[in-house]
């Protein structure tokens, strides 16, 4: 008879690899031409470049969902990991007149490290 541990016997289920958790997002611009919120992070700083305020009032997302302090993974496909701020925002100009498809992830401390570890290599 196979061994099982104790959180298998339990029925508990293994805890989501980190690429589950990815949110894809589409955000407009609006009338006035800005994106309604703010980025923070970035290599320069030795972090990976993250959301740090959503005026949710003037915001204009078409789908899916953004939260404060999600790590941005991807930009229209380009994936921004290892991005100083400024490349970001050079990023963004770039795409001025598009719809900005965003791929991120909740950031937690742990999680965060390990991300890094993965898209680095």
């Amino acid at each position: 008879m196979p061994s099982t541990t104790k959180d298998q016997r339990k029925g508990s289920k293994p805890p989501k690899h980190w690429t589950q958790n990815v949110q894809d997002s589409a955000v407009s611009r609006a009338v006035d031409g800005r994106l309604h919120f703010a980025l923070k992070g970035g290599a320069e700083n030795g972090q990976f470049v993250y959301i740090s305020d959503i005026k949710h009032d003037k915001i204009i997302i078409r789908s899916g969902k953004l939260h404060v302090d999600e790590i941005i993974l991807e930009i229209n496909g380009t994936k921004v990991a290892g991005f100083t701020l400024w490349d970001i925002h050079t990023l963004l100009r770039d795409f001025r007149d598009q719809l900005l498809h965003l791929k991120t992830v909740k950031a937690a401390l742990r999680r965060a490290w390990v991300i890094a570890r993965l898209i680095m290599q």
